[in-house]
């Protein structure tokens, strides 16, 4: 039988790893730890980071409350003592996500509608996009270069935007589904392995 990780190590590897994998600083998750106590002398906060995630301090209770709030995981989680009954925590931890990440989501496809209508104005877009649905490119070799380009990148982008558009939708479906009874999750079980073949 194995050893045990000791908890310290554990929660050191979990901290490095969560900050790593959101392209954090350890400058930047100091900010965002200690902020939380109104405390912004950043500089020795992190010098204490750096020596919490390399195991060489003991981390502090709030601290360890904040980091686990900061990363959105149960402390238990981070301490390697969550339980199946964490499922709840797990479940919320998804839900969340989902819904930032379709309003985030929103916000690229908004963005990426605007750059597009500033494109499109430039060129006969609309046009030149009919007569494509309709099979007809005879003229796409007497097009000038950023025509071209312009007419790839509006069309790419567009594309691109309705795909967007249907993963806003899948994050508002798992967002919801969270508190959703046992027939509407069987029904939307049955769609996806429809969808899925």
């Amino acid at each position: 039988m194995g050893t045990k990780e000791p908890i310290e190590k554990l929660f050191a590897r979990k901290v490095k790893a969560e900050r790593e994998q959101r392209g954090w600083s350890q400058q930047h998750l100091a900010e965002l730890v200690f902020a939380q106590r109104g405390d912004t002398s950043t500089r020795a906060h992190r010098q204490l980071l750096a020596k919490i995630e390399t195991g060489n301090r003991s981390v502090r209770v709030d601290e360890a409350v904040a980091l686990a709030e900061i990363f959105q995981v149960s402390l238990d989680w981070m301490l390697g003592s969550e339980r199946e009954e964490d499922l709840a925590f797990a479940l919320d931890r998804l839900a969340t996500s989902a819904q930032q990440s379709g309003l985030d989501a929103t916000k690229i496809a908004e963005s990426m509608a605007l750059a597009e209508r500033d494109l499109v104005r430039k060129i006969d877009y609309a046009e030149f996009r009919d007569q494509l649905a309709a099979g007809e490119t005879s003229n796409i070799d007497g097009l000038p270069i950023d025509t071209l380009r312009a007419l790839v990148m509006a069309l790419t982008s567009e594309n691109g935007r309705r795909l967007l558009s249907q993963s806003i939708a899948e994050f508002a479906v798992a967002a919801t589904v969270r508190h959703a009874d046992h027939e509407t999750l069987t029904a939307k079980l049955t769609t996806i392995r429809k969808d899925s073949r």
